[in-house]
């Protein structure tokens, strides 16, 4: 919510999904990236020795609407 155009989110390995806490069909739940906002995905993340090594596989960070997480694998978005 802080980031303004011309901002990069690093956003760590992983599958993540909206938040659908407080909505009475977790299909109505969606990620809102503002307009001029860079997401940039596959880095190590915070655990890491080093959060800012990026990974070289193509499919590490995934935005998916999968809010059962039942959906078949490979689904959603890559960044």
């Amino acid at each position: 919510s802080v980031a303004a155009p011309g901002s990069t989110i690093r956003v760590a390995d992983g599958v993540y999904r909206p938040d659908s806490s407080g909505l009475a069909n977790p299909r109505q739940a969606t990620f809102q990236i503002k307009n001029g906002v860079t997401l940039e995905g596959g880095y190590a993340g915070c655990g890491a020795s080093d959060p800012n090594v990026r990974s070289t596989n193509p499919s590490a960070t995934i935005l998916t609407g999968d809010a059962l997480g039942n959906d078949p694998a490979g689904q959603g978005n890559r960044i």
